[in-house]
């Protein structure tokens, strides 16, 4: 994949913005590190794939939380049999991964939209 001017910009855009957050805590409130960094790296990934459209903070908490979900429950299902089809575990999960597959469908279309757009600019 290149990476263009703009895209580079995105990255130190997003990198400023999570040191902006840490910097703004009192030294001895806790810093959710793992957190942070799963949510930086989200977001630079989905940005250098998905465009502008994916800086949205509310939606990489969104994927994140969904990714967690589903990330904990097949690490358990490696480790011990899957939960019963109507256990609340089980709900949660589809819940999740369902939800992944909404946000994801949601990106591309916007995606799609945002290039028609150009497209029809350029011509």
């Amino acid at each position: 994949m290149k990476l263009s001017k703009t895209t580079m910009k995105h990255f130190v855009e997003i990198a400023k913005e999570t040191a902006d957050k840490f910097a703004k805590r009192s030294p001895e409130e806790h810093i959710p590190l793992a957190k942070s960094m799963i949510a930086m790296a989200v977001k630079a990934i989905s940005v250098a794939g998905m465009g502008r459209i994916f800086m949205d903070e509310k939606e990489i908490d969104k994927l994140t939380t969904m990714y967690d979900v589903c990330w904990e429950e097949m690490e358990a299902r490696l480790m011990e049999p899957p939960p019963d089809a109507d256990s609340e575990r089980e709900k949660n999960f589809q819940q999740a991964r369902a939800g992944l597959h909404d946000l994801i469908r949601d990106m591309i279309k916007r995606r799609r939209q945002d290039e028609d757009k150009a497209e029809k600019t350029v011509h």
